[in-house]
């Protein structure tokens, strides 16, 4: 099962790329609006949860190309 697991999401690496470049952009573009927002504002923590979400996105992103790679 493990084989055939990695067999699928390695297949699928035409997709990963793609949503890691936005996952890439939209945590730049979230980045970027901090320094013109309310730090007590909602909004501020929306951005914060964004970049964090991508973040953590890239480091999936990353841990499975890197899995493919050694395969």
């Amino acid at each position: 099962m493990n084989e055939e697991f990695w067999d699928t999401v390695c297949g699928l690496a035409d997709i990963w790329r793609p949503l890691a470049i936005l996952a890439f952009v939209i945590g730049l573009l979230s980045l970027a609006t901090l320094p013109f927002l309310d730090r007590s504002s909602g909004t501020f923590v929306a951005a914060i949860l964004t970049i964090v979400m991508a973040v953590v996105t890239l480091a999936l992103f990353g841990m499975i190309r890197y899995q493919c790679q050694r395969r």
